[in-house]
């Protein structure tokens, strides 16, 4: 799998996997230190964040590199991208990940109900102390007080 990627040379064997949707530019982590081996199953964990919008996994150094640096797997440059940080000025509502069509097989949780609210704090009723007894363990020398 590895062989049909552009290979990445540098320092450091670790890199950060990003997703990026293509139409608008906005990126999201898939992985922060993976390998180069990894790579195309980060690509098919964004493919499945973003179901129905374009998407491609970037990537760049870890430690070292940041956005700006990461580059497709297939060897371009992010900035390079037409759409790159389009998002940043614009909101394309047609370019989303559409979270919540339950996409990628993701189960939304239920939200929990909230209980009744308690009645008003009611002063407890006083009880006298009733006069007990202490046991006293342990050596004579302690002073009952």
């Amino acid at each position: 799998r590895e062989d049909s990627y552009v290979r990445i040379e540098g320092y450091g064997d670790t890199w950060r996997t990003l997703c990026v949707r293509t139409c608008d530019g906005y990126y999201f982590p898939i992985s922060f230190s993976t390998e180069q081996s990894r790579f195309a199953d980060d690509a098919q964990a964004c493919a499945a964040a973003c179901p129905g919008t374009p998407v491609a996994l970037y990537v760049h150094r870890s430690p070292g590199e940041g956005v700006e640096q990461m580059v497709s797997l297939s060897g371009e440059p992010y900035t390079a991208l037409p759409t790159a940080f389009a998002y940043r000025r614009s909101y394309n509502a047609a370019c989303t990940c559409r979270a919540g069509q339950n996409a990628g097989g993701f189960t939304p949780v239920p939200k929990a109900a909230r209980p009744a609210p308690a009645g008003d704090a009611q002063p407890a009723e006083a009880v006298a102390e009733a006069k007990r007894n202490v046991r006293i363990v342990g050596p004579s020398y302690y002073v009952a007080q």
